[in-house]
């Protein structure tokens, strides 16, 4: 891999890392995203350094993830596994992962918190007590915050990529 290859695949491994990806997996996504055409897993394991068992293990992780878009295939006459990114609109698979990842943690907290904290008011409370009720209350408040941003953010990518149609 030349220079210029080398820093493109550390920025894009920088990518997936601050997405929340571990190390193998960034150093494959990256280097997936960057191959324009299928890469053999053995080929991943020379070029991240990792054991091909390790590359297979995370393949089928990542496969199983909506926000990779991976897809693996053999060729004919041939025992090597094969693996290929989809490029197009993969900014918008991580976005839903993320936003329904998100969604998972709010919704299981907006069940669960409002009646947890119901249940404390009506407990004798001490000031350590109504500090923490102000606390739960001022994180459920964050919340409802946080999902208008959300949706705004939902909106504007869609406005985004409609004018980039058709541009």
């Amino acid at each position: 891999m030349e220079a210029t290859e080398e820093r493109m695949a550390q920025v894009m491994k920088e990518v997936f890392v601050r997405k929340g990806y571990d190390d193998l997996a960034s150093k494959i996504l990256a280097i997936l995203f960057l191959e324009p055409k299928e890469i053999s897993m053995d080929e991943l394991a020379s070029k991240t350094g990792y054991s091909l068992p390790s590359i297979s293990l995370k393949i089928k992780l990542l496969t199983g993830s909506l926000s990779a878009a991976l897809t693996k295939t053999t060729k004919p006459g041939s025992k090597k596994t094969y693996v290929f990114m989809e490029k197009s609109d993969i900014e918008n698979r991580f976005m839903e992962t993320a936003k329904n990842g998100y969604e998972s943690i709010t919704r299981f907290a907006k069940e669960n918190l409002p009646k947890l904290i119901s249940e404390y008011k009506n407990k004798p409370t001490t000031p350590e007590k109504k500090k923490r009720i102000k606390i739960m209350e001022n994180y459920l408040k964050a919340l409802d915050e946080s999902d208008e941003i959300i949706a705004c953010m939902a909106k504007k990518i869609s406005e985004i990529r409609n004018r980039r149609q058709t541009e």
